[in-house]
């Protein structure tokens, strides 16, 4: 899973490796994939995108299906699918 501190560090160092290639940001997709607890609410979801995240992948780690649909729900509600 990929820490959000972790991604806003990395991403000067991509911007620069996309430009020596003559491509820049638009030309990629940037999504990490974190955990559920990665996003306890909206304000979460928007540092996500200020660190350089187009998309998250949320993962879960939980064996339980009770937890899963939980944390599904959960985001889906911040998403406006809920």
């Amino acid at each position: 899973m990929t820490p959000m501190g972790g991604l806003a560090k990395r991403m000067p160092r991509l911007e620069e490796a996309l430009a020596t290639q003559g491509r820049d940001r638009s030309d990629i997709l940037v999504a990490p994939r974190i955990a559920t607890q990665g996003v306890p609410d909206q304000g979460a979801v928007e540092a996500w995108a200020a660190a350089g995240a187009d998309q998250l992948i949320i993962g879960t780690t939980s064996p339980d299906l009770a937890d899963i649909r939980a944390g599904l729900a959960h985001v889906a509600s911040l998403s406006g699918a809920g």
